[in-house]
């Protein structure tokens, strides 16, 4: 669906989605998988408890993380001129015009608080050790 999709945005013929398109989905899981990698090279290196390889790891996971940022604020950017509509006021906002019954029933506000105070945690944690 991934390679659809990004086919027709090239061709200028993508339709628009409610939520991530296919392409940004995995942009998405790249991001999420990206940053939890990175943290994890840099703890696992500032811990001391590998060799410079890992520092070495570390850094090209975080150049690769800022890679692919730069792609996906390119596509929220190509996305947004292509439909017409603000992608980055939606993804402030949470909220973005739609089709009556396409919208996503109930939204996840849990889920963003509790990422958020998982973050706060290991940050104080992290801080405090």
């Amino acid at each position: 669906a991934a390679w659809q999709y990004l086919k027709r945005l090239l061709s200028g013929t993508a339709p628009a989605t409610v939520g991530h398109n296919p392409v940004g989905a995995w942009a998405i899981v790249g991001l999420l998988l990206a940053t939890l990698l990175t943290a994890s090279t840099g703890w696992l290196t500032n811990a001391e408890m590998a060799g410079e390889w890992l520092g070495e790891l570390h850094e090209g996971l975080a150049t690769a993380m800022l890679w692919l940022v730069g792609v996906h604020v390119a596509g929220v950017l190509i996305g947004s001129r292509l439909h017409h509509e603000s992608l980055i006021r939606a993804m402030v906002t949470g909220r973005k015009a739609q089709v009556p019954g396409e919208g996503i029933a109930r939204p996840w506000a849990f889920a963003g608080w509790l990422v958020l105070a998982a973050v706060l945690g290991f940050w104080i944690v992290h801080l405090g050790g």
